[in-house]
């Protein structure tokens, strides 16, 4: 009696599976160094380590250090906006209070991704893109404080409100200058209230 032929299609499937599991054990790794460390003190081997895989195996994930931290930022990015529901998020006073309640849990590993996008340019194509979301929500919903500007006068203050809601602004009020949450969203609160507030062809 013939044998039973083997299931490829079962065997493929499993491996693939183990595969990404690796992968993902290999990227949790990395985003623990690159979380706690400047990018500099992360090597490959510590990654390895970490991830209980081999050298090797790390290589074959990432390939170098910086390809591997741009995965590591894409990911956390990724999962950053996925936790945005924009559809719901109106006002720039609710998108103001969320972002700054997701800065209290995630905002020193936001910088540590950001402070990076001038050296990695797959981190600089990503943040860029993050920019250009929130630049285009802040247009949809509020639109009408730009209404009357030149084209440079519009650039400049989506800068500035860009600026006001970014992960620095709240790391320095936060951490430069010991700022409470209540009293940063406060502060930033204000300065926005101004800036939004302000429309017409002679505004700066």
């Amino acid at each position: 009696m013939p044998s039973k032929p083997e299931t490829r299609p079962y065997r493929m499937g499993a491996r693939a599976e183990s595969a990404q599991r690796t992968r993902e054990q290999v990227l949790d790794a990395a985003a623990e160094c690159f979380g706690e460390q400047d990018y500099d003190a992360v090597s490959l081997k510590e990654i390895a380590a970490r991830a209980g895989v081999g050298l090797q195996t790390v290589v074959r994930t990432g390939g170098s250090k910086e390809a591997l931290f741009a995965l590591v930022a894409e990911r956390f990015l990724s999962a950053t906006m996925a936790g945005f529901d924009l559809s719901r998020l109106h006002t720039w006073q609710d998108a103001l209070a969320h972002l700054m309640t997701f800065y209290e849990t995630f905002g020193d590993r936001t910088m540590r991704v950001i402070t990076q996008e001038h050296r990695v340019p797959l981190v600089r194509e990503y943040t860029q893109r993050s920019r250009a979301l929130q630049a285009a929500w802040i247009q949809l919903h509020h639109g009408d404080a730009f209404e009357g500007l030149s084209d440079s006068q519009r650039k400049r203050r989506m800068a500035m409100v860009l600026t006001l809601t970014g992960a620095r602004t709240w790391y320095a009020l936060r951490r430069d200058y010991g700022l409470s949450p209540e009293d940063t969203l406060r502060n930033v609160t204000e300065q926005l209230t101004a800036l939004l507030d302000m429309s017409g062809p002679n505004a700066t």
